[in-house]
């Protein structure tokens, strides 16, 4: 490996890629399951990442990033092709310094869901069938006098 470092926060299937970050660079290590990385591409992207999430994005079987920036307020899907290379595909504005991501299907529809949290909160993007996010709505948590929560009786 070179002398860029790791990115701090990064989640992947560890036995398919491992990476590392430098300034507006992400550069990939293409596992060789012989406990050997070999280096994949490099990927140029907004500032400096400093978050990545690996999963299938849209759909298609194959490992697609997910790569928010420090000092910007965005995020870029990068698409997999399958071939442990990527395509840089869209950009999406989250708010000031993304700081984490994780994936997941929120909205129970069958589609990966992204949550990004930033400096001054959480941003939702709701996956769908053709791979794009659009922003969803967080919910701040369940008040006490919703049917069936009220609680004990003082």
């Amino acid at each position: 490996m070179d002398s860029t470092t790791l990115c701090p926060g990064t989640i992947a299937p560890k036995h398919l890629l491992n990476w590392r970050c430098f300034y507006r660079l992400v550069t990939l290590y293409l596992n060789l399951l012989n406990g050997k990385f070999a280096k994949g591409g490099s990927y140029s992207g907004n500032t400096y990442p400093n978050y990545i999430i690996a999963a299938d994005l849209n759909g298609d079987s194959i490992v697609d990033l997910a790569v928010s920036y420090l000092g910007s307020n965005n995020m870029t899907i990068f698409w997999g092709k399958g071939s442990g290379t990527f395509v840089q595909g869209p950009n999406y504005v989250i708010g000031i310094n993304p700081v984490s991501l994780a994936v997941g299907d929120v909205n129970g529809d069958g589609f990966p869901d992204l949550a990004v949290s930033y400096t001054s909160g959480v941003k939702l993007l709701l996956g769908s069938s053709s791979g794009a996010f659009t922003p969803g709505r967080l919910h701040r948590g369940i008040r006490r006098h919703q049917r069936g929560l009220e609680g004990p009786k003082r």
